[in-house]
């Protein structure tokens, strides 16, 4: 299995995400250490050239200053991972370093001396990568580019939150009516309520046992279910509890067993990005192929409960696939 289904799997497992200081965070990012050691190369040029300049602008040793933080927080929280959670932070102190690493270049690039012509040029590769920071730091994970930039990565294609949270808007739209191209998916949806299951769901099934859960089984051996009906919604809840959960994940998926509630339970049309091999040991994942169409649920979490054309239902990672608005124009 590769170091991204790896790793997307750990995350599965762990209900909290962890992080922890890695090199690798760092170095299997193509556009993090490249991009970083541009910066220091021109950064280490700008401070030569200030260094013998006999009288360099007060204003420029601060832009210097500035951005030795900048680059030394890039560092630290591509380190640590916290890139998702310092994005504005990023962004926004870019933009100071990028007035000052311009504004510094234009006094110094009209000076006579070599030392201050070294010291513009260095300003001058400090203001071409604090753009391109503040074009990424700035930009959504499901951006074009942003996912152009992250498939290099060893990590994958980072989650988007206002991706996530723009479907998850849509679900009731989505669910009352379905569209026309979900509809052939499935062979059509015959009046059946609403129901929805909670990613929280979820937790605890790195405590299972593959081998001795009730997977997609019905009738009274079935998995519990409590019924939970608020503004005349039907909603489906497995019993957890805060310790050790009680649910498996086979009861779980059993809930989507249902034939007749395809489309209620997976509303969503997903295609994948990339091709995703299941890990053989864990009887949950399922693999696809890069361009095979999917139908999706539960879209809170990093794994997606989903069903392929073929019925084979199981989880899936999100960072491997994108939501489709129009199935129709597939």
């Amino acid at each position: 299995m590769t170091l991204r289904a790896t790793k997307a799997r750990q995350q599965r497992v762990s209900p909290h995400i962890g992080h922890t200081f890695s090199f690798g965070n760092l170095v299997g990012d193509p556009f993090a250490i490249s991009t970083l050691s541009i910066s220091t190369i021109a950064w280490l040029i700008t401070l030569g050239g200030g260094i013998a300049t006999k009288k360099m602008p007060h204003f420029s040793w601060w832009g210097i200053a500035f951005q030795f933080v900048m680059m030394v927080c890039f560092v630290v929280i591509y380190l640590w991972d916290l890139v998702d959670y310092y994005r504005g932070f990023l962004a926004a102190g870019v933009g100071v370093a990028f007035v000052y690493s311009t504004n510094s270049c234009s006094q110094l690039i009209y000076q006579e001396e070599p030392q201050q012509a070294a010291g513009s040029a260095g300003f001058m590769m400090l203001s071409i990568v604090n753009m391109i920071w503040m074009f990424y730091f700035g930009a959504d994970n499901a951006a074009p580019a942003n996912r152009w930039i992250d498939s290099f990565s060893i990590r994958g294609i980072r989650a988007s939150q206002v991706e996530s949270s723009l479907a998850l808007a849509r679900s009731q739209k989505a669910v009352a009516s379905p569209q026309p191209a979900a509809t052939a998916f499935y062979g059509g949806l015959e009046g059946h309520s609403q129901k929805y299951v909670s990613s929280t769901a979820l937790n605890g099934f790195e405590n299972t046992d593959p081998h001795t859960s009730t997977a997609f089984a019905l009738g009274p051996e079935g998995p519990t279910q409590r019924n939970l009906d608020t503004h005349g919604t039907s909603t489906y809840v497995t019993d957890t509890t805060n310790g050790n959960t009680e649910t498996t994940m086979g009861d779980t998926l059993g809930l989507y067993s249902d034939m007749g509630d395809e489309l209620v339970n997976f509303p969503y049309t997903a295609k994948a990005l990339y091709a995703y091999e299941a890990d053989a040991s864990d009887a949950y994942e399922i693999s696809f192929q890069q361009g095979e169409i999917l139908r999706v649920g539960d879209i809170e979490g990093r794994w997606w409960k989903a069903k392929k054309a073929n019925g084979e239902t199981g989880i899936i990672p999100s960072n491997y696939v994108e939501l489709v608005d129009d199935p129709a124009a597939l």
